[in-house]
């Protein structure tokens, strides 16, 4: 029998007291049951903090283009949280950011050795992992969207300051950018 030999444990704990009474077991047990009945008080949820809207342009400032997250003025654009001075920008474009093709790649050698550990070799289970592991890469290949950054430049370097799936509201972001740095003058 598996508890031949141990010693036999009365745990009694009297309402409101601390201490545990009549433990004839060993010591520790008492103090591991006693923290995992202890009632731990649930942690408030920290809250969901969302991109900041972008304030309102004063008054001197002529707005081009102002959406949830992007607000762009004659002295300034703010992008998603992020405050550049147009004095400082020296090019914008739009930059396609292309899907990773590891996971393409990887998926077709996978389900091709999948295939062949059907065919060649009959494992099977082997076979089906390898299939349709290669299938999800496949799909998660797919599944990726193609970002289209705006990418601006500054006197130091390039940087990619936002990027949307569809390219027609990166050319928007771009082109008002432009009209504000040409406008400048």
């Amino acid at each position: 029998m598996i508890g031949e030999g141990l010693p036999e444990a009365t745990l009694v704990r009297p309402e409101g007291k601390e201490k545990w009474r009549g433990i004839r077991a060993h010591a520790p047990f008492a103090l591991a049951l006693e923290q995992r009945t202890a009632a731990k008080p649930a942690a408030p949820a920290p809250p969901v903090q969302a991109t900041p809207a972008p304030t309102p342009a004063p008054s001197g400032e002529r707005v081009f283009l102002q959406k949830a997250d992007v607000l762009i003025t004659s002295s300034r654009a703010v992008l998603r949280g992020t405050t550049y001075a147009l004095a400082n920008l020296t090019s914008v474009r739009v930059y396609i950011e292309p899907r990773p093709m590891n996971w393409l790649l990887l998926g077709i050698l996978l389900m091709a050795l999948g295939l062949m550990c059907f065919v060649v070799l009959e494992c099977t289970i082997i076979g089906w992992i390898g299939t349709l592991g290669g299938f999800g890469l496949i799909l998660a290949y797919l599944c990726t969207p193609v970002k289209h950054w705006v990418r601006i430049g500054t006197a130091g370097a390039e940087t990619n300051a936002v990027w949307y799936p569809r390219p027609e509201e990166a050319q928007t972001v771009s082109g008002a950018l432009s009209q504000a740095i040409v406008s400048r003058g």
